[in-house]
């Protein structure tokens, strides 16, 4: 988990120029980010038969949040920053936002003699937090299908490519605009 505190302060005098008028600030952030990712591969080779398999399952979360203070026209000037109390106009602010994501795919591949190569996915699903409704979750099922042409035998007397691949690619994957949410 990754954890950024950010603290800021200012003060200004009245002594800092003919007519100013005293002020100060206090901000206090905090971001909170944690991430936890697993993988799962499985090989096996039969023969000219090659299979993999693999699983990857992903979460992440990300908080922050915020108070910031502020005053001007001090009563007392000795306390600068620290007391926004003594401060004869005064205002308050604070935000919260958060943000999840959960995401996971399965794949297997098989290949012969390493010259055709079928791909089977399902990306599981990218669920977040900020999808509206009952759309949480989306899924993506991409299916490529590949040759690799310079392994066949009336390739084999050329000496320019080593691999020349023909693909028919099949993944379709709607666009997604995501709308950040912030509860203030």
């Amino acid at each position: 988990m990754t954890t950024i505190i950010v603290l800021s302060y200012s003060f200004r005098s009245k002594l800092d120029s003919p007519g100013a008028i005293n002020s100060a600030s206090n901000t206090n952030a905090l971001h909170n980010y944690w991430q936890n990712t697993n993988n799962l591969t499985w090989q096996k080779q039969f023969g000219d038969h090659s299979f993999t398999a693999m699983g990857v399952w992903e979460i992440s979360r990300s908080w922050d949040s915020q108070l910031k203070g502020t005053g001007s026209n001090l009563n007392n000037e000795s306390v600068g920053y620290w007391n926004l109390g003594n401060a004869a106009i005064r205002d308050a602010s604070n935000s919260y936002t958060e943000f999840s994501l959960a995401s996971g795919i399965v794949r297997a591949n098989y290949d012969y003699k390493k010259r055709y190569f079928i791909t089977a996915a399902l990306r599981s699903a990218d669920g977040s937090s900020k999808f509206q409704g009952d759309n949480k979750w989306g899924y993506f099922l991409p299916q490529p299908v590949a040759w690799d042409i310079a392994q066949e035998s009336f390739m084999s007397n050329q000496h320019v490519l080593d691999q020349l691949e023909a693909c028919v690619p099949a993944l379709v994957s709607p666009e997604i605009r995501i709308l950040l949410l912030t509860a203030h």
